[in-house]
């Protein structure tokens, strides 16, 4: 018999789905359907099938459906005394073979040469890829070891690599996805929360370093009197009670004149005696050469300099066939829009400096609803949480959108009360705007419309951009957006806002949850516990640990019983919605205390 296999295994994976769909069918299995449509695509297929990767091509063979047919043609091949095609194995098995091929090719050119070392693998990525551009910006840039964030890196690392730093709509993958290889193998580490901080390590400093010889990257000169020669917010000059109070403003001081008077630009703390003063008057320090606020770092981007760019989530469709229906809408507009995984809100505006691409996020936020999705998020407590992540964005200005789509009213009829509840408490108590649309398209002739407005609005405003080293929580978030407003807003055509990457990092649903908020999603996870309910529970019990406690030490020899009604005597105060019923009670017994 032959040991080499046929090029085309087509045939044979015909006669294997045709086997599997008889065996379906008898047994009146859905799948027979499935593996119709298979045969039939194959069936019409003009090219041959050698490989895993011509299986998945074809449509109706999912992943696992692959793997199961790759698997028969190993097995096929193995019956008949074949050599395994390369192709069909998976990467691990596909790359032993090779380097077994390898060996036997050595031992038998040369039988007689010494045994040969063992082989040790260091990573070094290839040229032009994300991993490159990373380490390569990082060498460069930050020589001074003071670390860099994601955008400076992604900002400076761009003309290094062919594949962008930023994902679209046709890839998920970028270039800033190496970074999880370059920390794994310990070549670039990371600190603080948001913004993180990016560093070298000593291996990826001398990797990177080699990595820049290797392809003649010029290193740019330092300009050591750069500082003192270039204007810091083009030329726009804030006053403030450190300038007013500091008596160095009234001395005529050469900046470039020396290293020392360099080297107090970068410190605006040069004079103790100074900022303790104004340190214990209880205002702010403000250095407007280095655009530092009360140790918070700030850029000004002037009318000019920046664009408004509208920001869709990339969940928000209208149906499975239209998934880019929003962004087609807009664009027909004349209006610039991109699609985003965004933290919190549907809908968002941007501004995205011209020279360097960094964006700037503005303060407007939509949430879009259908009715049919509203009701859903009364009852499970989405609604509610929805509302205060839009608060807590700092956003002055956030809209809800409801559309009342005729298809699914019925569905809203049921609980009309709580609707109208809870529209009503979305315009009074939670201060945001809502709209009600008929369908889809009003919804998006609304968005053009408000996006028009914004760009109107703006084109008279300059920015004030923080940039923050490290932001703890989402409320220092808050506080320090607050605290610029009050400094800056007081002046006419300026606006504070963070970073779009801030944004992102701070809103996010989990990664910056407080306890207590925390707490709440676990007791709503209960079947039966709203959060109303889930809210009384944790004002008596502020944290997991003490809900425990409750069961575990203070009623620890109580009856079995009498535990499992002890959250009803413990709220029977409680009316309405917040009441703990005897089969809620057993719930969260069986949960935290047995």
């Amino acid at each position: 018999m032959s040991d080499e296999a046929p090029e085309d295994f087509k045939q044979y994976i015909i006669q294997w789905i045709e086997a599997d769909a008889i065996e379906a069918t008898k047994n009146g299995s859905k799948m027979a359907i499935l593996y119709n449509k298979m045969l039939a695509q194959i069936r019409r297929t003009p090219g041959p099938i050698s490989d895993t990767k011509s299986l998945k091509q074809i449509k109706f063979v999912g992943v696992k459906t692959a793997v199961m047919l790759s698997n028969r043609v190993l097995q096929l091949c193995k019956a008949n005394g074949w050599e395994e095609p390369v192709g069909f194995m998976d990467e691990a098995e596909a790359h032993k073979n090779a380097m077994k091929k390898v060996d036997q090719l050595e031992e038998e050119e040369s039988p007689t040469r010494p045994a040969k070392r063992a082989r040790t693998s260091s990573y070094v990525p290839k040229q032009r890829s994300g991993a490159f551009a990373i380490m390569v910006a990082l060498y460069l840039k930050d020589r001074e070891g003071r670390g860099m964030t994601r955008e400076q890196i992604s900002q400076h690392g761009a003309q290094y690599s062919d594949k962008a730093f930023t994902t679209s709509a046709t890839s998920m993958y970028s270039a800033w996805d190496s970074i999880k290889t370059l920390i794994k193998k310990e070549l670039v580490y990371v600190t603080g929360r948001s913004p993180k901080m990016y560093y070298l390590t000593d291996e990826g400093k001398e990797l990177a370093s080699k990595l820049k010889t290797a392809v003649n990257i010029e290193s740019s000169p330092m300009q050591p009197n750069t500082i003192g020669n270039s204007s810091f917010d083009n030329g726009v000059r804030f006053e403030s009670s450190f300038e007013k109070s500091s008596p160095i403003l009234n001395r005529n001081i050469d900046v470039g004149s020396s290293r020392q008077s360099a080297f107090r630009l970068h410190n605006p703390a040069h004079n103790s005696r100074l900022v303790s003063e104004v340190l214990s008057s209880g205002s702010f320090t403000h250095d407007s050469q280095n655009r530092v606020y009360d140790g918070t770092p700030y850029e000004i981007w002037t009318k000019d300099e920046y664009e408004v760019v509208i920001y869709v989530d990339n969940r928000e469709i209208r149906a499975q066939q239209e998934r880019d229906f929003f962004r087609r809408q807009l664009e027909l507009a004349n209006l610039k829009c991109d699609v985003k995984a965004l933290s919190c809100g549907d809908v968002t505006w941007v501004a995205r400096h011209l020279r360097t691409g960094r964006e700037a996020v503005l303060n407007y936020l939509c949430e879009r609803k259908r009715i049919d999705d509203l009701c859903d998020s009364i009852k499970d407590g989405r609604f509610q949480e929805q509302k205060n992540r839009m608060r807590k964005s700092g956003m002055t200005h956030c809209f809800y959108l409801v559309e009342e789509v005729s298809m699914v009213k019925e569905r809203a009829y049921a609980i009309m009360d709580s609707i109208q509840t809870g529209i009503a408490q979305t315009m009074t108590n939670a201060r945001i705007y809502l709209r009600r649309f008929k369908d889809i398209d009003e919804t998006t002739e609304f968005l053009a419309s408000l996006t028009g407005v914004i760009k109107d609005l703006h084109a008279h405003k300059n920015l004030v951009v923080l940039r923050p080293r490290d932001i703890c929580n989402q409320d220092h978030y808050n506080e320090m957006l607050v605290k610029f407003r009050e400094k800056f807003e007081t002046r006419a055509n300026y606006e504070c806002c963070h970073l779009f990457s801030s944004f992102q990092e701070m809103m996010g649903k989990t990664t910056q949850m407080t306890v207590k908020e925390l707490f709440i999603l676990m007791l709503m996870t209960i079947k039966g516990c709203s959060l109303e309910k889930a809210i009384v529970i944790q004002n008596r019990f502020p944290t997991p640990k003490k809900l425990l406690e409750f069961y575990h030490q203070q009623n620890a020899h109580a009856p079995l019983e009498t535990k499992k009604q002890l959250m009803v005597d413990e709220f029977k105060t409680q009316v309405g919605n917040k009441k703990i019923g005897k089969v809620l009670s057993e719930k969260i017994y069986d949960v935290w205390g047995a």
